[in-house]
């Protein structure tokens, strides 16, 4: 097989091999399991995307990249989904971007994945040996290295509890409730319910929406201008929820899966709903790409991809072969043409004879253009016999070049 079809071989397997990678690349973020549950990106059962779409249907539905700490909605009276919490916002930072969103306005929905058993706690650490704790009874001053150590721990950042600042404890029941019931008029009497996280010791401030096994697991409470909403079980959310129209239920049976009443009151009023992603690990990093997808550029990048490709099976592959592969080995590296000449002059021609065969030659090419006194003379000094040719050369030359 000959090299250019190799290296067209090759840059056929390389192309398919690329055009099947973004075909399954498409094909994965279409289906949306790359993301995390509860993400919006998400279009199986274990994703939002259903509730995203019905939402922007009926509204301005958008979704967030931006970090809590620079996330500033426009205006602040919209409302914001953070779905799938895995664990309690613990973070100093967390806390007040979360509390200055519900405060200046927004409806803060924060709804929790659903947990099966309380999660294990490890033992904390004592805070004291029993020699220091002695120590410290009977009035002993500690020394300076216990000194720089509490001091240093006071430095660190300490940590904030949101069911302290907004006023309530997250608690966990010892088995999951079998449903979620209420009697507020415009909810779902009935949801059916996977988590055993509840939300206990609320303040007078706190609405309970739900209970589950008596205790309550959607609260809401108003929030400086704004307001918030917990819900310890997301899975209303997610699509398998929504997709659930329980077609071959029974009349009268309601169904538990869909919270469609539940989903209009945690919006409430708010023409805007915005859906946060960064709490689930989904940013997005501004760069070439995002300006690609931004612009609809995709087109160009083929563009620029195929010229590419064309460019290097240009310099890849020659049409014709080239001159170090032409040339063989056994061959002997030639002259220039006069360097040709002068050997032929000196193989074939007689060194008396030289003379005449230039002048034959001459004769022959351009004799009928001179005058036929000139030709006279110019045979009379090539006559045979001559001994000088170079100078014989040299007098008929200036002959020819005398002005006529």
């Amino acid at each position: 097989m000959r090299k250019p079809a190799i290296y067209f071989f090759v840059l056929l397997l390389v192309a398919g091999l690329g055009y099947g990678l973004a075909r399954l690349f498409i094909v994965r973020f279409a289906q949306g399991d790359v993301y995390p549950i509860y993400s919006t990106l998400r279009a199986d059962g274990l994703g939002s995307k259903a509730l995203y779409d019905s939402l922007a249907e009926l509204t301005h539905a958008q979704r967030n990249y931006t970090p809590l700490a620079q996330f500033r909605p426009e205006p602040d009276d919209a409302a914001i989904f953070m779905l799938g919490l895995r664990e309690w916002f613990e973070d100093e930072n967390d806390s007040d971007d979360l509390d200055r969103l519900a405060r200046n306005g927004n409806r803060l929905v924060l709804a929790f994945v659903p947990y099966e058993s309380k999660p294990f706690e490890p033992w904390s650490a004592p805070t004291s040996t029993p020699a220091e704790k002695d120590k410290k009874d009977s009035g002993n001053k500690p020394g300076k290295k216990e000194k720089k150590d509490s001091d240093k721990e006071s430095e660190q950042p300490k940590n904030i509890d949101l069911g302290k600042l907004w006023g309530m404890k997250v608690a966990y029941a010892d088995k999951i409730p079998a449903k979620a019931t209420t009697d507020i008029p415009g909810l779902e009497p009935a949801l059916v319910w996977h988590t055993v996280l509840y939300f206990d010791k609320l303040g007078p401030e706190w609405r309970v929406l739900y209970k589950a096994g008596g205790k309550p697991v959607i609260v809401e409470r108003v929030l400086g201008q704004g307001s918030i909403v917990l819900a310890a079980d997301a899975y209303f959310s997610s699509n398998e929820a929504l997709g659930n129209a329980r077609l071959n239920r029974s009349p009268g049976d309601p169904d538990d899966d869909r919270a469609t009443g539940l989903i209009s009151t945690l919006v409430g009023n708010k023409r805007t709903v915005i859906f946060d992603e960064t709490h689930l690990g989904v940013s997005e990093n501004p760069g070439v790409s995002t300006l690609v997808r931004k612009y609809q550029l995709q087109n160009v990048v083929y563009a620029l991809a195929v010229v590419a490709a064309l460019f290097v099976w240009r310099n890849a592959i020659a049409f014709v072969p080239r001159r170090e592969d032409a040339v063989r080995d056994d061959t002997v590296p030639g002259f220039d043409a006069a360097a040709a000449f002068v050997s032929l002059l000196r193989r074939n021609i007689p060194f008396d004879k030289l003379v005449q065969t230039c002048v034959a030659e001459w004769k022959r090419s351009f004799g009928h253009r001179t005058k036929a006194a000139t030709v006279a003379r110019v045979e009379a000094l090539a006559a045979p016999g001559a001994k000088a040719p170079v100078e014989t050369f040299r007098t008929i030359t200036q002959i020819l070049n005398e002005k006529r």
